[in-house]
C-alpha cells in the first residue's frame, strides 16, 4: 500500500471513531493515559484486544498502534511518546479486516 494511502486509512480510522465511539467504552475507571504495557494490559484483559498495526512518525519519537478483537469488531487506537505514557485516543466497534495489497509506489 502506498505511504499516502496508508495514513488515510489511518486517519479514517480515527475520524470515523471518533464520530462512531459508543458511550460505553468510555468508563469511570478506563484509563486513558499510563504506561504503554499496562494499557496494553487493559484493553486485552477487558475486550480481548491485541495490537494489529503500528506505524511510527516523528522520526521513529511517536507511534499509533490499533488493537483489535476480532471475534467481537472492538477496536481501540493508541498513541505513544518516546519515553513518555501512551493514551487512548479513540475506540469503537465493527472493525473488520480488509485485504489490500502491500505493492505499488509511494504516491
Amino acid at each position: 500500500m502506498p505511504r499516502r494511502a496508508a495514513w488515510l486509512v489511518v486517519a479514517a480510522l480515527l475520524l470515523g471513531g471518533l464520530a462512531a465511539s459508543r458511550g460505553e467504552r468510555v468508563e469511570a475507571n478506563m484509563p486513558q493515559c499510563a504506561a504503554r504495557g499496562a494499557l496494553v494490559g487493559y484493553l486485552a484483559q477487558r475486550y480481548g484486544e491485541a495490537p494489529a498495526w503500528a506505524g511510527l512518525s516523528d522520526g521513529g519519537q511517536s507511534m499509533l498502534e490499533l488493537l483489535v478483537n476480532p471475534d467481537k469488531g472492538s477496536w481501540s487506537l493508541i498513541g505513544t511518546r518516546a519515553g513518555r505514557q501512551s493514551c487512548l485516543v479513540s475506540a469503537g466497534e465493527g472493525a473488520r479486516f480488509i485485504a489490500v495489497p502491500l505493492t505499488g509506489s509511494d504516491s
